[in-house]
């Protein structure tokens, strides 16, 4: 990973929502691959029950299989 950076938060009620970005450099084929980030989080009773993870899964396949 090369970096992970939080832009903001907006929460409502027991929801969570996180945007961000994120970058990788894959160690087989050396590319490097920066998206968008969005997490998403559900909390009951002060632990989290519900987690999603969005993020631009072709840049980071695409990253991986270049030769």
């Amino acid at each position: 990973m090369l970096h992970f950076s939080v832009g903001e938060f907006v929460a409502e009620g027991d929801a969570v929502f996180m945007r961000g970005s994120m970058a990788w450099r894959n160690k087989r084929t050396g590319q490097e691959v920066e998206t968008p980030k969005v997490d998403f989080w559900r909390f009951r009773s002060g632990k989290a029950v519900e987690f999603y993870e969005y993020y631009d899964t072709a840049r980071v396949v695409a990253a991986a299989t270049a030769a």
